[in-house]
């Protein structure tokens, strides 16, 4: 007599349906190891191939409850079969073909020994694929990150801009009186009319800066102003502050995700040089001469056009060993900068190591013969 329940083991070999009693009376063999992992990821992921719900179905049909550990594929098969379809983890079937891998590989004419090396392989390939995708998540992370920051600077100089113009009506002159504008958004964000300057609120500040303020002050305390004027001020800080936390953001994930890139172009230019290349892997296949002018796109398809030079340089230009550079040398240095860093994209892409101070010592040796040796 049939058995009325019936247990799907999934196995690197194949699909096996055993009764109660532990007898497999059916098996769907796989007929690649590739083939086999691509089976039981989809089923899975609730993505349940033809092939599985055809094989499956035959017992359906016949009136056996089918037992699985994977509860995606219950609920695939739920609608049409119902009850006949029972989520049970761990299931007795399961166990025991974990606890019995000889009898497994029985069942397939196989060792023991193959089955360990079938199951093994296919761990390590969904480790190796499961650290890729985390990668690739955390590359997207960095890419969105980046793209808020700019997002945020651009916003927060306009408004900046906007913030002088008003306060220039209300205190002319005050804001060039401050060394820096966040001293001034500071004083300006906690001032009120109706209250004493005092040392405190302009602390860090010269004395005759203290008494030109207050000057400044005192002779506009008639010109109408407005509580707003204080908020828009705390709401620029607030922002700056926010800005300065996606910066440490940024910098803490391209650390994590490319180190060699981020020792030697910087954490910030090496967050922008994968984000205009859309992401590590793609940066790693750039061309050095690629690296050397990205982000000066624009610039590199007007000098084609009009036959005119091309640009020595895109964003790296912002790498210290670039900007400080007397002239003459920058595009020498540009090129030796840009082919470190597609050596060291490819480092982080492919070996994973962290190699970057055997890459910053022969970045400086080739800057340096380019900047010296051009002076004797």
């Amino acid at each position: 007599m049939n058995p009325e329940k019936v247990y799907l083991v999934e196995t690197p070999l194949g699909l096996i349906l055993l009764d109660d009693q532990m007898k497999a009376f059916k098996m769907l063999r796989f007929e690649s190891a590739d083939k086999g992992r691509k089976l039981i990821k989809g089923l899975r992921a609730g993505k349940v191939d033809l092939e599985i719900i055809e094989f499956l179905g035959v017992y359906l049909k016949a009136g056996f409850k089918l037992v699985s550990e994977e509860l995606e594929l219950t609920r695939v098969l739920a609608p049409e079969w119902g009850e006949k379809v029972i989520f049970e983890a761990p299931s007795q079937g399961g166990r025991w073909a974990r606890n019995n891998p000889e009898k497994i590989a029985a069942f397939f004419s196989k060792t023991e020994k193959d089955v360990l090396e079938s199951a093994r392989e296919f761990a390590l390939k969904d480790a190796e694929e499961e650290v890729v995708r985390a990668s690739t998540d955390r590359e997207k992370a960095l890419i969105e990150a980046v793209k808020t920051y700019d997002t945020v600077t651009k916003s927060l100089n306009e408004l900046t801009e906007k913030f002088r113009d008003w306060s220039e009506l209300i205190w002319p002159g005050l804001l060039k009186s401050f060394k820096n504008s966040e001293s001034a958004l500071k004083f300006i964000a906690s001032y009120d009319r109706a209250k004493e300057i005092g040392a405190g609120q302009l602390a860090g500040l010269d004395p005759s800066d203290f008494r030109k303020i207050k000057a400044i002050l005192e002779r506009t305390e008639d010109v109408p102003s407005s509580p707003v004027v204080s908020t828009y001020a705390a709401t620029l800080l607030n922002i700056m502050d926010f800005r300065e936390k996606i910066a440490k953001h940024i910098e803490k994930l391209v650390e994590e995700i490319s180190p060699n890139v981020a020792a030697i172009a910087g954490p910030s230019l090496a967050a922008k040089l994968i984000t205009r290349a859309g992401g590590v892997l793609e940066l790693a296949k750039l061309p050095s001469s690629t690296v050397q002018v990205l982000g000066a796109e624009k610039a590199l398809f007007r000098a084609l056009k009009l036959g005119v030079r091309p640009p020595k340089h895109g964003i790296i230009f912002q790498h210290p060993l670039v900007h400080s550079t007397p002239r003459k040398f920058r595009g020498k240095v540009a090129r030796v900068l840009a082919s470190k860093i597609s050596l060291a994209a490819k480092m982080d892409a492919f070996r994973g190591e962290d190699l970057s101070e055997g890459l910053k010592r022969e970045l400086k040796v080739k800057v340096d013969k380019i900047t010296q040796g051009d002076r004797k």
